[in-house]
C-alpha cells in the first residue's frame, strides 16, 4: 500500500490533479480578476497533455 502511494506521487497526472484541486480552493476565496489568471495558468497546464506523448 505504501509503495502504491509512493508510485502515485511520481506520476505527473497526480500532481496536475493536486494543482487543479488547490486552484479550485483558491479560486473560491479570490476575486474574479485573480480567477482569470488562475484559469489561464490551468489551461496552459492542461494543454501540455495534447503535445506530450507518454512513453509506455
Amino acid at each position: 500500500m505504501v509503495d502504491y502511494i509512493k508510485n502515485q506521487f511520481k506520476d505527473i497526472n497526480t500532481w496536475k490533479g493536486m494543482v487543479a484541486l488547490g486552484a479550485a480552493i483558491i479560486m473560491y476565496f479570490t476575486p474574479d480578476e485573480i480567477d482569470n489568471i488562475i484559469m489561464m495558468a490551468l489551461g496552459t497546464l492542461g494543454i501540455t497533455d495534447i503535445f506530450v506523448m507518454n512513453k509506455k
